[in-house]
């Protein structure tokens, strides 16, 4: 589930520009998400790292809890962590992302 406090204060009142911020997220988002699923499972830690670092502010802004799921396969681009855990991660953020823009374009009526 999201959470847009972060992204209201952001638009400040205006409405059209809070549907701009999640239209932009719909389109931007879940691309990168793939891109890190697809850095996991080829193993390219450079890559999965850049994705994982690239989504957490976005994360943050539409009130995601899913920090320690990113953390995890920072980690594992570092050597900190094993890949199983990386694809565990890499799969459950996909999950939440895909059913995040499901929510968001049902509320949103996009």
């Amino acid at each position: 589930m999201y959470n847009l406090s972060g992204i209201r204060d952001i638009a400040n009142g205006d409405e059209d520009f809070l549907k701009l911020l999640v239209k932009t997220f719909i389109a931007e988002v879940p691309a990168d998400v793939t891109g890190l699923v697809d850095a996991v499972d080829n193993g390219n830690a450079a890559l999965a790292y850049q994705y994982a670092h690239k989504l957490k502010p976005n994360f943050m802004s539409f009130g995601l809890d899913l920090e320690y799921d990113l953390n995890i396969v920072e980690n594992w681009s570092q050597g900190k962590a094993e890949k199983e855990m990386a694809d565990t991660s890499a799969r459950k953020i996909h999950s939440a992302m895909k059913r995040v823009v499901d929510d968001l374009r049902e509320d949103f009526n996009l």
